[in-house]
């Protein structure tokens, strides 16, 4: 009788945890965007490990687990973390070679992050994305979904699901929201002491969408990158956010190898934005209008088939279908209990 083999598990010894540890301080102190919280994380970590605090935890998870909870309760940052890979990641070049084309096909299996593109009930533009990937491997994605909001009435992105990426894809997606090009927001690199400015592209592909009303809708799972979106298009006054208060993790940065099962992320920089000379870190991006997730989209279409009916020239064409559409709407959101009344003064619309 064949029997099925039994997994080897990974289990974390006491000199392993101090490895890990030692070498993830090391690394954190080297690179931490602010030197001083990351000599505060070193006493308490190091603190916690000679108490003991570790010293029963076997399982790599579960380690990583606990310890991302201690760094992220010191330093305040969401970004800061451990993570066990357990594969090891490749160290050869023909397994790096692998390794990137096995995940660049797991992106094109996911459309690189960008979920839904459609047109909503008045033609109003609905572009939906989970995450922000390098425009060098989805910036033909990207393009070709701007492209078809084209000939829509406004746009709605929503970023509810969104845990950010790229500050490229932000800017690319951004350019086509504005006329000419607009400084976005600032990298402070620690390394160097150098400063980024990340601006919109000044040559895009296809039509513009300056002209479009922009809704962005968020939630509390809103991270990074996707933030950094909504954030700017506040900053600017180009966007309406609906939906609830954001993540607040504005650290840029990246996974460092610790051995070759276990890495951390820690973030090497922080946005800071021209217009507000801040950023969105611990405290999120506060919504235009405030309302729970799962209505976010629905007020955002309401809001935007009030506008069109009041000030856009396609009313004569379009008008009859927005107010039915709108109607339909608010008798769904005032059953939901949403006070739409309240709602429409915020944005001036009555």
């Amino acid at each position: 009788m064949n029997e099925t083999p039994t997994k080897i598990q990974y289990v974390l010894t006491d000199d392993l945890q101090q490895e890990v540890i030692t070498r993830m301080l090391v690394l954190i102190k080297e690179s931490y965007i602010f030197p001083e919280v990351a000599e505060k994380v070193e006493n308490i970590i190091l603190s916690k490990l000679n108490n003991g605090d570790y010293i029963e935890i076997i399982d790599p998870t579960q380690f990583c687990q606990i310890i991302t909870k201690d760094l992220q309760s010191i330093s305040k940052d969401k970004h800061l973390g451990l993570k066990f890979l357990e594969m090891p990641k490749a160290q050869t070049e023909s397994d790096k070679e692998k390794e990137a084309e096995k995940r660049n096909r797991l992106l094109a299996l996911h459309n690189y992050g960008f979920d839904k593109v459609e047109r909503l009930p008045g033609n109003i533009g609905y572009h939906k994305t989970v995450k922000f990937f390098e425009t060098e491997i989805e910036g033909d994605v990207a393009v070709a979904s701007l492209n078809f909001l084209t000939n829509t009435s406004a746009i709605i992105f929503d970023l509810r699901e969104n845990t950010g990426g790229d500050a490229g894809m932000v800017a690319l997606i951004c350019s086509y929201l504005f006329k000419g090009r607009v400084h976005l927001n600032d990298f402070h690199w620690r390394k160097g002491n150098r400063i980024e400015q990340i601006w919109t592209n000044s040559h895009i592909e296809g039509k513009t969408l300056h002209d479009k009303d922009v809704f962005v809708l968020t939630s509390e799972r809103t991270f990074s990158g996707a933030e950094d979106f909504a954030y700017n298009l506040k900053a600017l006054k180009r966007a309406t956010i609906v939906g609830e208060r954001t993540s607040g993790g504005a650290h840029p940065g990246g996974f460092q190898r610790i051995n070759d099962h276990f890495t951390v992320n820690i973030p090497i920089g922080r946005a800071v934005n021209p217009i507000t000379n801040d950023n969105w870190e611990g405290i999120g991006v506060a919504p235009h209008i405030e309302v729970s997730e799962e209505h976010a989209l629905y007020v955002s279409q309401y809001l935007i088939l009030k506008k069109l009916i009041k000030k856009s020239p396609d009313a004569e064409i379009m008008g009859q279908r927005w107010k039915k559409t709108a109607d339909e709407l608010e008798h769904m959101l005032v059953n939901r209990g949403i006070q739409v009344n309240a709602i429409l003064k915020q944005i001036d619309i009555e």
